[in-house]
């Protein structure tokens, strides 16, 4: 069954790749943003397109808004109606001593975790309404309590889900805004596994789990509103 187009943003890797396959395998053609990541965006490609679901490859830096800001009126006018939008890509970094270090730190996280994901929404929402259709998004937030030492991180998704809320308010005539909250799922690219695991504790989500409550939330179309948080 043919569903349309669903744009995940950092869809090459890690959660973003679990995510694509889940929607991919129930009738969804993916557009899979990627960063730098783009071998693995490749080999992802190939893996929907063996599901015999369509897949467009889309290179973007999230941190550069002025091209995000572009990027939904284009895939729009490219593709034609787009269904949704998994705000999945985000920066996940450990805070550094240095202050000016540290403002760049929190403004790339801003810009990645938050800011992206608003501009997004927000243009998708304007396609919907010009286009007299409906969407839905998605945004991944975080259900866990986060270290002292990644506090640009939580700035970045305590941020995000304020804008959720409020775009499920705003937004609800035309597209459903919902969250899903996974607990820890994978290290930051600065720590090693058992770093990881010992800040995570018990508190690990599945990946598999969470890209079917994406789903869940992407094809029930009585939800608006909802953060659907991963119990430890």
């Amino acid at each position: 069954m043919d569903k349309g187009w669903i744009l995940v943003t950092g869809a090459a890797k890690r959660l973003g790749r679990e995510i694509s396959l889940e929607l991919a395998r129930h009738g969804w053609d993916i557009i899979a943003h990627y960063n730098t990541s783009e071998e693995a965006a490749k080999s992802l490609a190939k893996e929907i397109q063996d599901l015999g679901r369509d897949c467009c490859l889309l290179e973007m830096d999230l941190n550069n808004l002025e091209s995000v800001k572009k990027l939904v009126p284009y895939l729009w006018q490219e593709l034609g109606a787009i269904k949704g939008i998994v705000n999945n890509a985000a920066v996940f970094e450990p805070d550094v001593k240095d202050p000016l270090e540290q403002e760049k730190l929190i403004a790339k996280h801003m810009a990645v975790n938050a800011e992206a994901a608003r501009i997004l929404s927000k243009t998708f929402y304007d396609e919907t309404v010009s286009a007299k259709t409906k969407g839905s998004i998605i945004n991944l937030l975080d259900n866990t309590e986060t270290p002292p030492n990644f506090s640009a991180y939580k700035q970045s998704k305590d941020s995000l889900l304020n804008m959720t809320l409020n775009m499920a308010k705003s937004f609800g005539s035309h597209v459903r805004v919902n969250g899903v909250a996974p607990n820890f799922l994978f290290p930051s690219a600065r720590q090693t596994q058992e770093q990881f695991l010992k800040m995570a504790g018990d508190n690990l989500s599945d990946p598999v789990k969470i890209a079917r409550d994406v789903r869940i939330l992407i094809e029930n179309t009585s939800e608006n509103g909802k953060i659907l948080r991963d119990l430890p």
